[in-house]
């Protein structure tokens, strides 16, 4: 029954009858979702993050509870993330200026710290305290502990042919594979960050999209 057609009872009805509304909702939703969820279950599910959303907390919080979803009814979901608002922000309050070489941000050492610093403890920390909170058991995967992207640095070709240096950038080139298929088998919930280490150990800032590309192909 509907709410307008109940309004000769007393108020305190009312509100249990809202409830009962969302409920009903609710499980019409997760009707229409039982095929994908069957299609998906037990399967690694690769969500990049980036963009407009890590500048709004609100659609934060709706985003990782549908990854909350997800691990609940059984999928894998790894999340890879960007930031280069945030980075670019950090730049201009530390008096950096950036540069640009062809869309790619280029990155000296103090911007690589910079970066760093903001993908870590301004996102892929946030992400998982509220993953945390949603019942989830994530892990940080960035460049500052367990690192599971590697990468060799790029070098973008000019029109004359000739390479152009975009400084700390990389390319990523492999994935720990076995690391990210124990944490999710385990129920854990990967969190990545687009910072990547090279054969010598040295850090490389590298594009998100391509990273979660690379993750999903592993």
């Amino acid at each position: 029954m509907r709410i307008n057609k109940l309004c000769h009872l007393p108020k305190r009805y009312f509100s249990r009858i809202v409830v009962m509304e969302k409920a009903i909702a609710k499980a019409g939703a997760l009707i229409e979702a039982m095929e994908y969820i069957r299609q998906f279950r037990g399967r690694i599910v690769v969500v990049k993050l980036g963009g407009s959303i890590l500048d709004d907390t609100s659609l934060q919080k709706k985003l990782l509870t549908d990854i909350a979803f997800m691990a609940t009814v059984g999928m894998r979901p790894i999340i890879v993330h960007g930031g280069g608002k945030a980075i670019t922000r950090a730049m201009n309050e530390a008096g950096l200026e950036p540069l640009w070489v062809q869309g790619r941000r280029y990155t000296d050492e103090r911007t690589l710290r910079i970066a760093e610093h903001t993908l870590v403890h301004k996102i892929n920390t946030p992400l998982c305290e509220m993953l945390t909170e949603l019942g989830c058991e994530p892990m940080g995967l960035h460049s500052l502990g367990s690192c599971a992207l590697f990468a060799e640095q790029l070098r973008l070709a000019g029109e004359d042919g000739r390479k152009l240096d975009v400084g700390l950038v990389g390319q990523v080139t492999n994935v720990n594979g076995q690391l990210l298929r124990k944490l999710c088998a385990d129920g854990t919930i990967p969190v990545i960050a687009s910072v990547a280490k090279d054969k010598a150990g040295g850090k490389l800032n590298v594009n998100a999209d391509s990273a979660a590309g690379m993750v999903a192909a592993e």
